[in-house]
């Protein structure tokens, strides 16, 4: 089986086995990517390009492990608190409820193995809880080409005979990660400065998503609800997310106008009044920075038929 999809909407977002996520777009173009997964027996490979900044906030759960190579393009991926410019490894463990919190970059390419823990057992793989940093080289490249071609594959013929191709991604799956597949040793930790900065970061937003709609937290307030200085914030977010506080704070406006809109029955006045609701002041500023967000305009959202299930996060 092999599936497609052009993302332009965090409503489309396509759901993985035993993962819940919530994602927010954090750049004016919206949420854009592309995404390709190609199955096999126990066996799932995804592709995702990234064309926008995107952040995810995961919880994975159940017996599905997910085994990720993670492409930065220049603007590092932000994992856990921790930058990382080069490529590295993941493995998204679902033996316990385990949380994931991470930013991607426009350009970056993430490929994935999905597969059950019985068969990595087999194969004798082990966990890892940090991430492992790769370096470009001929090994990764061909684990990538190798993944190309399976999805390719998949794509063009149906119906054929493809364990021998899946048994290729295996192989230079390992031959790429080497010992670390094997071994269950700690890795690399993030920087304590790092780890502060990530939870400045989650402490802000607790703050936010606890504050009153129709209200909005200035700069000063945030920082002494915090007890951080004002260049402390700043480095936190900037760091982290890629954008300011204040920005930041406006996106997750931006977040909840469209959950208020999508919930709503349209009428005459309903846009103005959610967007005061939301915590905006300006009517002509919101509408178009929301459709650059989302590609519509909030009365295009609020005008949609209603199914009684539509949110504004996956």
């Amino acid at each position: 089986m092999f599936l497609s999809e052009k993302i332009r909407s965090v409503e489309d977002l396509p759901d993985y086995t035993d993962v819940q996520h919530e994602a927010l777009a954090l750049s004016p173009q919206g949420p854009k990517l592309n995404w390709r997964m190609a199955q096999h027996k126990d066996y799932s490979l995804y592709s995702e390009e990234y064309f926008s900044r995107m952040r995810f906030q995961e919880v994975q759960y159940g017996d599905t492990i997910f085994l990720g190579l993670v492409l930065p393009n220049g603007e590092p991926v932000r994992f856990q608190g921790t930058l990382y410019e080069d490529p590295f490894l993941v493995f998204w463990q679902g033996q316990k409820p385990t949380e994931y919190d991470y930013v991607a970059e426009a350009g970056t390419q993430i490929y994935m193995l999905e597969v059950s823990w019985p068969q990595v057992e087999k194969r004798g793989w082990a966990t890892f809880e940090t991430p492992i940093r790769i370096t470009r080289s001929s090994r990764l490249n061909a684990f990538v080409q190798r993944i190309e071609m399976c999805l390719y594959h998949k794509q063009t013929t149906e119906g054929a005979e493809d364990a021998w191709m899946l048994n290729g991604v295996l192989e230079k799956l390992e031959n790429l990660a080497g010992e670390f597949l094997y071994c269950a040793e700690p890795q690399m930790t993030a920087e304590k400065a790092s780890h502060s900065q990530w939870k400045t970061v989650v402490a802000a937003e607790e703050y936010f998503s606890e504050n009153p709609a129709g209200t909005k937290l200035t700069v000063q307030e945030l920082c002494r609800e915090l007890g951080v200085s004002r260049r402390t914030l700043f480095l936190a977010f900037e760091k982290q997310l890629g954008v300011g506080p204040s920005k930041f704070q406006s996106i997750v406006q931006l977040h909840r106008l469209r959950s208020l809109l999508l919930e709503s029955t349209y009428e005459k006045g309903v846009v103005s009044k959610l967007i005061g609701e939301a915590g905006f002041s300006h009517l002509g500023r919101t509408s178009v920075a929301y459709r650059q967000f989302f590609g519509e305009t909030p009365i295009e959202t609020a005008s949609r038929p209603k199914n009684g299930s539509a949110t504004g996060v996956s």
